[in-house]
């Protein structure tokens, strides 16, 4: 049971890897780091100054390294990669449709003769994103359809699936009490709840349901980047492979405290580009540890975006 229990960690991997402030236009990222808008960089966010006519285009591309070499269930360099157009629908609320792509290779030293596949994943997203208050921020809603996913290796040790999600999210900022005197460092906190939900049960998913709750600010101290450093917690439900003996599979739940620290570069020439480094500060789970696959490791990533108006 426990090898397969491995895979919990698959799709959530595969299917949400692709990567401010709240003011005039919110093309980009309406949290510093780590968070929420953070994921897809350049996203758009409602603002009462844009053109509520145009529409507007987005594409990523982001490249993702895990620092897992000690560990029995490896991946090596994964790359995703999302297009997404979005429009008003009305003044406070944006509609959006994404189409995501990645590939990532994994590779297991569980079974008597190891194996190593490459795991290509496709998706689509349907989502708004509205306006609450100046007080209460901003809102979120997304049904994320993942397609099942394919494997080079077609004897690969473990199986693999994919189900429909729904998620919910709210993000907003505080501005800190120095903001006037010193606007370069930490002078505002943005803080965004997310929780995820599958709409459908599969014996070969494992992930049922993920919430995450995140903090971040920004540090100014030259002319060349901009810092995001973040504190983020996560946890996440998941489901054992049914044993002959049970009538219903056994749940775990994991969490873990993240920090880590997103880095853009100042220059109109380089702002598409990100650097994230994200490290685990502390984990633990509610029984027997954290099942092969889902131990919390070190990640690196660097993410492009561009964007423009149809």
């Amino acid at each position: 049971m426990k090898i397969r229990f491995f895979t919990a960690i698959i799709i959530l991997f595969t299917s949400t890897q692709a990567i401010g402030q709240v003011c005039c236009s919110l093309v980009g990222a309406i949290d510093q780091g780590g968070g929420l808008s953070s994921s897809h960089w350049g996203t758009h966010w409602p603002s009462a100054y844009d053109d509520f006519k145009s529409t507007r285009w987005v594409v990523g591309l982001n490249s993702l390294a895990r620092k897992d070499n000690h560990l029995n269930i490896r991946y090596g360099p994964s790359v995703s990669t999302f297009f997404q157009g979005s429009k008003y629908v009305t003044k406070k609320i944006i509609g959006y449709g994404q189409v995501d792509l990645s590939t990532a290779i994994l590779k297991e030293d569980l079974s008597f003769d190891p194996q190593q596949t490459r795991i290509d994943v496709s998706g689509i997203r349907l989502g708004a994103r509205f306006a609450l208050s100046k007080k209460v921020g901003f809102g979120a809603i997304e049904w994320n359809h993942t397609n099942q996913p394919k494997l080079s290796n077609r004897s690969f040790t473990f199986p693999l699936a994919s189900v429909p999600s729904l998620s919910a999210s709210w993000i907003n900022r505080v501005s800190m009490p120095w903001q006037s005197k010193n606007p370069f460092f930490l002078s505002s906190v943005t803080y965004s709840v997310q929780f995820t939900r599958n709409l459908k049960t599969d014996p070969d998913v494992f992930i049922d349901s993920h919430g995450s709750i995140n903090f971040s600010s920004s540090i100014q101290t030259n002319d060349q980047f901009t810092f995001a450093p973040f504190l983020r917690f996560e946890t996440q439900k998941l489901l054992a492979p049914l044993s002959p003996w049970e009538e219903n599979r056994a749940t775990r739940w994991l969490n873990q405290v993240n920090v880590g620290l997103d880095l853009t570069p100042k220059s109109h020439q380089w702002a598409w580009l990100h650097g994230r480094i994200t490290l685990p500060l502390m984990w633990w789970a509610s029984r027997d540890g954290f099942p092969d696959g889902t131990e919390p490791v070190i990640q690196f990533s660097f993410v492009g975006n561009w964007q423009g108006v149809f």
